[in-house]
């Protein structure tokens, strides 16, 4: 999804209750929660780079979606600060 995508979403959850993650795996889910929580703490002076490696027979090809998320909620965290 791109951000037109994202705010068509945010339209919609004004009239009806929509549940959207990028993953559902608490695999991917749990991760960006401690991205965020250490972008609030450590602040704008640090340098925060995400790293996601996988095995090299991964079928499916959506692995930036976590990616992505994972560097919003760093955003979001910044923003807070």
């Amino acid at each position: 999804m791109d951000e037109e995508d994202e705010r068509a979403l945010q339209v919609a959850a004004e009239n009806a209750p929509i549940l959207y993650s990028a993953n559902m795996s608490i695999g991917t889910e749990h991760p960006s929660f401690h991205v965020e929580q250490a972008a609030e703490r450590l602040g704008i002076e640090w340098d925060i780079e995400i790293f996601e490696t996988h095995h090299k027979l991964k079928v499916d090809a959506l692995r930036h979606g976590d990616h992505v998320r994972k560097s919003r909620a760093r955003s979001r965290a910044v923003a807070n600060v």
